[in-house]
């Protein structure tokens, strides 16, 4: 028995496409059936769109990618959040991130959530505490791995000769109109006291870590009583984390190179005695030192840099850094390498195998060029945010 829908055919259950529809999908399949090589051989995908494309593209050569948005405004944000401050679809900033990316002004509050700092179900007041006690947990790992350097050294080392500092934190001829690198580097040596003495502080130098907002808190009784029990919490977590002095000091030689060369040219980090030259030092190392299997890797300072830039603080920075790079650690390491010259190698051979026997005629098949020094960019960090929400809306 026929339907009586004209549209809906019984065998199917699935509406007809009408002359104006099959006339757009005629058009655009134009767009989208391409063939993915010079070599004819290749399968062709349609894709039956919904619509043509905007006025301005050339049927003939232009490819209709994506449905790019605009990027997410504080409006629009602050709409994800609840009366308490708790993000109330994780998957819908991923996915906002991922298609527009981020306005400036709220990159770091959105970093805050994509990057681990804060879980997506906490409320503003639990970020705040949140805040603290990743402030004296990374405090507390930093002071750790610089008494190991201290206790390990040779008796009378100074403090540049056990690794506590560089000297391109404080260049011996810093130029005229650098006073205030004088003053650093004596604010540093005070700071320093204690581990060269063999003492420990009773106390945190949130200024230092560019909290000075939280510095006066810490003159509060109640406040500071709590903060001391987040420390000995701290420490009682970090003393149980093996430091291996000897893979710290290798490290430390080769982020002592890389370090006064990270983004020189920008703004942010130009200038002789940058004190961001000696966060970005100061979060290598921390990483390097609790992350022995992984250490440093040239590449990580400009991965850092980024975070440095958007994150502003040394500890908020330090936690997105080491979240994202225990993701991507692997990238890092031999085996993660070699793995991806395999798998660019098994899609040139499924793809373009002509290309492929080309590079090997000129000894070029280890595809070892394949490995660019290109820094990355936000956009980089906005599509691995929207990874997770890739992973949802399309499954394997």
């Amino acid at each position: 028995m026929e339907s009586e829908n004209p549209k809906l055919s019984s065998d199917t259950d699935e509406f007809d496409i009408d002359d104006d529809e099959e006339k757009t999908s005629k058009a655009m399949t134009h767009i989208v059936q391409r063939p993915c090589s010079h070599d004819f051989s290749f399968e062709q995908v349609d894709i039956i769109p919904s619509k043509l494309p905007p006025a301005g593209i050339a049927l003939d050569t232009d490819v209709l990618v994506t449905s790019r948005t605009e990027p997410l405004t504080r409006e629009q944000f602050q709409a994800m959040l609840d009366s308490d401050g708790r993000l109330i679809s994780e998957h819908a900033l991923r996915k906002a991130v991922f298609l527009g990316g981020v306005c400036p002004d709220i990159r770091k509050e959105v970093w805050s959530f994509l990057f681990g700092l804060y879980p997506c179900n906490s409320t503003t007041r639990e970020r705040e505490a949140i805040l603290i006690d990743n402030i004296v947990q990374y405090h507390e790992m930093k002071t750790r791995w610089k008494t190991m350097l201290v206790v390990n050294s040779v008796p009378g080392s100074t403090p540049l000769e056990q690794g506590l500092y560089a000297r391109y934190q404080f260049p011996e001829d810093p130029g005229p109109g650098c006073n205030h690198s004088i003053e650093a580097e004596k604010k540093l040596m005070e700071r320093l006291a204690p581990l060269v003495s063999g003492k420990r502080t009773d106390h945190i130098d949130f200024e230092a870590l560019g909290y000075a907002d939280l510095q006066q808190q810490y003159s509060n009784p109640e406040m500071k009583q709590r903060i001391d029990f987040m420390r000995l919490q701290a420490q009682v977590q970090v003393n149980r984390q093996r430091v291996d002095v000897q893979k710290l000091r290798a490290n430390m030689r080769v982020i002592d190179k890389d370090v006064p060369r990270t983004d020189r040219d920008q703004e942010y980090f130009r200038g002789k005695a940058n004190p961001r030259l000696g966060q970005m030092r100061e979060i290598l190392l921390t990483f390097a030192a609790y992350h022995d299997l992984v250490g440093y890797a040239q590449g990580m300072n400009d991965i850092l840099s980024r975070f440095l830039y958007v994150m502003g603080s040394e500890a908020e920075t330090y936690w997105c850094f080491k979240t994202y790079m225990e993701k991507i650690r692997n990238d890092f390491m031999e085996e993660g390498l070699t793995r991806k010259i395999d798998l660019v190698r098994m899609l040139l051979k499924e793809m373009d195998s002509a290309l492929l026997k080309h590079l090997e005629i000129l000894d070029l098949g280890n595809l070892f060029f394949c490995h660019s020094p290109t820094k990355p960019t936000n956009a980089h960090f906005g599509l691995w945010a929207g990874a997770e929400w890739v992973k949802q809306e399309f499954p394997l």
